[in-house]
């Protein structure tokens, strides 16, 4: 459950600087990009066990 609210704040947070700056804005990407990571890095922690 916090994990979805995390995620859900976070994907709201990088919409948000993206209709504040634009889509293609380098703030905008690097902050999506970030995000991406991260959720890939949380998928293999949790293909692994981790909790």
């Amino acid at each position: 459950m916090q994990k979805e609210k995390v995620a859900t704040s976070l994907k709201g947070a990088v919409e948000d600087l993206a209709e504040q700056y634009g889509e293609h804005d380098k703030k905008s990407n690097n902050w999506e990009t970030t995000l991406n990571k991260a959720e890939a890095e949380l998928i293999k922690m949790e293909k692994t066990g981790w909790q």
